[in-house]
């Protein structure tokens, strides 16, 4: 008599554990899929643009300054209107969207073609941080009434 089991007996549970593999497999892509979903960021556009309100002084060059209202913004130089349109606070933008640490992008179309679309990196009661796209350049700005000269 032989002391070999028969191969039936051997593959047993060498499938269970496949099927346990398996099993762990499809539980953690799916755990992953659900703390992803967590992380997606929906923009609350009305929440960011209320926040947006307001005259914002470019840090490295204070004759600049871009002016939000509800609708609307506006580019300023040394007193002088360079730009005017409508903007909008969305989660894509030139085919990018934000991360879970950013508040949105900022999306404003241009006659001229040269629409602006940045990633709103930042954004508190006295600061807004812009990351321009696609050149990469930030622009950091300052609340008006919170800015010194």
């Amino acid at each position: 008599m032989s002391n070999h089991l028969p191969r039936i007996y051997l593959l047993k549970p060498m499938r269970n554990l496949h099927l346990r593999i398996t099993l762990v497999c499809c539980f953690v892509f799916g755990l992953v899929g659900c703390l992803t979903e967590l992380w997606a960021q929906e923009v609350d556009e009305q929440a960011v643009k209320q926040q947006l309100i307001g005259t914002w002084v470019l840090e490295e060059d204070p004759k600049s300054s871009w002016v939000f209202s509800d609708d609307e913004l506006k580019g300023v130089y040394d007193g002088t209107l360079r730009f005017q349109g409508s903007y909008s606070v969305t989660d894509e933008c030139m085919g990018e969207s934000p991360t879970e640490y950013d508040e949105g992008m900022l999306f404003a179309p241009s006659e001229s073609g040269a629409d602006i679309c940045a990633v709103i990196q930042g954004l508190s009661e006295d600061r807004l941080t812009l990351l321009f796209l696609p050149s990469g350049r930030f622009g950091f700005f300052v609340r008006e009434e919170h800015f010194d000269e």
